[in-house]
């Protein structure tokens, strides 16, 4: 059983994740965990309201049981954030 989150956001300088009006800076580590704040904060908490994707459903899932977490950034600022999460078939599962 698999999942995947994917989110774009930008290294930011605030750490108030609520903020609407968040301006992207240089990438430096606190600006790119700034973003990813920002980005996994949406995922959860402005999923619904956003885009429906799944995105919470798959964070909050008990079937997984693990995870890999990726993160790329650019020189123009934008960050890439992507979850794949990972656990066991359920029993009597047969692939279509």
């Amino acid at each position: 059983m698999i999942g995947e989150n994917q989110g774009q956001t930008y290294c930011i300088d605030s750490g108030s994740i609520e903020s609407t009006e968040l301006q992207p800076v240089s990438c430096n580590l606190q600006t790119i965990e700034n973003g990813i704040t920002n980005s996994e904060w949406s995922m959860m908490y402005n999923d619904e309201v956003c885009c429906n994707n799944g995105h919470r459903m798959n964070i909050l899932s008990s079937s997984y049981t693990e995870v890999a977490i990726g993160v790329a950034y650019s020189s123009s600022n934008e960050i890439w954030f992507v979850e794949d999460f990972y656990g066991a078939c359920p029993a009597g599962y047969i692939r279509p």
